[in-house]
């Protein structure tokens, strides 16, 4: 019982590790020039929507550091998605060697294949299992990975709206979830955003995106930052290259799998 104990904890590291090893976040603050242009909730979210829906898919290249434990490691990462439920993500060492692949392989659930162990862990998402901590259900990981906020799921859900020095700060909730974000302007994003949930404190993301510029109607960050606090992991990428928008077929989110592969569940 302690082995099986003492493996459900380490897997529930190794997989949060894996899963923000993926990119991007919550960036650090651009001053406004000038005044706060002034704006009304509706407006704004409505704004925040229309530009968001103008976002299909995604190939990215980036490369970062993960942090935990006073330790940063370095890694490479390719991704491609398609919102709101296809995604594979190969991710690298410094040396070019993959540590992972990941992808959504059912309602909800991430695979994640470890060449070094020859093995898929199947893990779900975005549920409820006690005394462990797992990322978002499936569309808001795929926006954080991506440099993308999670608006139009809230949208219709506002707690609360605020004007600050740095921008408007609009607070939603819908069912067990919390969402917060900070909107800037010119042009109108979300430059860093909260996802928690109320039955699980320790179920938090932090995320930040820095240094964006406007592409095809559609503001896109140059830097990605995502921070797990209770579980005290970091990740800060740089995005090297981001197309969107392009034609992706569906068979490149089915990664290849040797067959003396092992599948296992993660829990």
């Amino acid at each position: 019982m302690a082995k099986k104990k003492t493996r459900i904890k380490i897997i529930k590291n190794s997989i949060f590790i894996l899963l923000l090893l993926s990119l991007s976040g919550c960036a650090a603050r651009k001053e406004i020039s000038g005044e706060l242009p002034e704006i009304t909730a509706e407006e704004l979210i409505d704004s925040l929507v229309a530009q968001d829906t103008l976002a299909k898919t995604f190939h990215i290249r980036g490369k970062g550091t993960f942090s935990a434990g006073g330790k940063d490691e370095k890694f490479a990462m390719s991704m491609l998605i398609r919102r709101p439920d296809k995604m594979h993500v190969r991710i690298a060492g410094p040396l070019g060697v993959s540590i992972a692949v990941l992808w959504l392989c059912g309602n909800d659930s991430m695979c994640i294949y470890i060449p070094s162990k020859a093995t898929v862990l199947v893990e779900p998402l975005g549920a409820d299992i006690p005394d462990v901590i797992l990322p978002p259900s499936a569309p808001v990981m795929l926006d954080m990975f991506c440099g993308m906020a999670p608006i139009y799921r809230f949208s219709d859900s506002l707690q609360n709206f605020e004007k600050s020095s740095d921008g408007y700060y609009l607070t939603f909730r819908r069912g067990d979830e919390v969402f917060v974000a900070l909107a800037k302007p010119d042009p109108w994003h979300i430059a860093e955003f909260q996802w928690a949930k109320i039955s699980n404190t320790g179920e938090q993301v932090d995320v930040k995106f820095e240094d964006g510029e406007l592409r095809n109607g559609v503001w896109r960050p140059k830097k990605i930052e995502i921070t797990a606090p209770a579980l005290k992991q970091k990740i800060s990428a740089k995005i090297i290259k981001d197309r969107m928008n392009i034609e992706i077929p569906d068979s490149m989110f089915a990664p290849k799998i040797p067959l003396k592969t092992r599948w296992q569940s993660a829990f």
